[in-house]
């Protein structure tokens, strides 16, 4: 978790990640700012909800920016190449990775897949 006021800047993140849970290339979720982070690899979840390549939930007064997702994201659903549910602003993001819906059901998005924040 990156609290209120907490910055997490300028990191190349490789992982190739399988998992049963609720997973963020960077982080489970933010109230902080993400900035120019980049994820490459692989993030696999086929048993839970919500995997994305930067990071899983970001809340109101949040910010990532100029953060780019290179990994490939695989789940069943709530799958997203920055942020599952985006609650604060995504500012000069991009996905190039694959996203990967594993069941004929659910949320998934290229940037992402749900929630009620804004871009810029």
């Amino acid at each position: 978790m990156i609290g209120p006021g907490g910055v997490v800047k300028d990191l190349v993140v490789s992982a190739d990640i399988t998992t049963a849970t609720y997973t963020g290339g960077v982080a489970y979720n933010t109230y902080g700012t993400i900035e120019g982070m980049r994820v490459y690899g692989s993030l696999n979840n086929d048993e839970s909800l919500c995997t994305a390549g930067i990071v899983v939930e970001s809340f109101k007064g949040s910010v990532i920016r100029a953060c780019a997702n290179y990994a490939r994201v695989t789940g069943r659903s709530g799958i997203a190449g920055i942020a599952h549910g985006n609650g604060g602003t995504l500012e000069s993001c991009a996905n190039y990775g694959d996203i990967v819906l594993t069941t004929g059901r659910g949320g998934a998005g290229g940037m992402v897949s749900g929630g009620d924040g804004y871009f810029r």
